[in-house]
């Protein structure tokens, strides 16, 4: 099994994941369409990539009230069904990662790993996002980048309510 890192530290806000997300879902280069989005805080020099990030125990699956949210436990992936959603928004505001949103035509989205090879990664010119196997150091290096989103989440409050602000449109 393969899971999705962010190297916040590597980030340089560049955008082209967000570019070749919303080219390959939507045939358009539009970062408002895109299934990850970067927060850029220019004082602070911060970059902050947010996607789904797959979560073994995802409280969005448990929100949902129309089932079209699952996890594939073989493949760990954490899938949205578009023709069950309901776009009630719960994914979206109870996500701690903030790896929901709403694009450009209000529609819930989230990452679906591009059916396994996920073009963010693959285009992403500083190797921020990685898309590896699963191993004990991996599993230590996702949980050492889930602290430190959260830890980011709590000190920079203008970061959190700026990925509020675009998660919900």
């Amino acid at each position: 099994m393969k899971v999705l890192l962010v190297h916040y530290d590597k980030c340089t806000g560049c955008r082209i994941c967000e570019l070749v997300c919303s080219a390959r879902h939507y045939g358009r280069f539009q970062p408002a369409s895109s299934r990850i989005r970067v927060v850029k805080h220019d004082r602070e020099s911060l970059d902050v990539p947010f996607l789904c990030i797959h979560c073994e125990a995802p409280v969005c699956v448990k929100v949902c009230p129309s089932g079209a949210l699952s996890r594939d436990e073989e493949r760990g992936v954490v899938s949205l069904d578009e023709e069950k959603c309901i776009n009630c928004n719960l994914c979206v505001i109870k996500c701690p990662y903030h790896g929901a949103f709403k694009d450009s035509d209000g529609k819930t989205i989230k990452c679906d790993l591009c059916g396994g090879e996920p073009q963010c990664v693959k285009f992403c010119p500083t190797q921020a996002l990685e898309y590896a196997e699963l191993t004990p150091e991996v599993e230590d290096m996702r949980r050492s980048f889930k602290q430190e989103l959260l830890e980011l989440l709590r000190t920079h409050p203008f970061v959190s309510e700026a990925v509020v602000r675009i998660a919900q449109g």
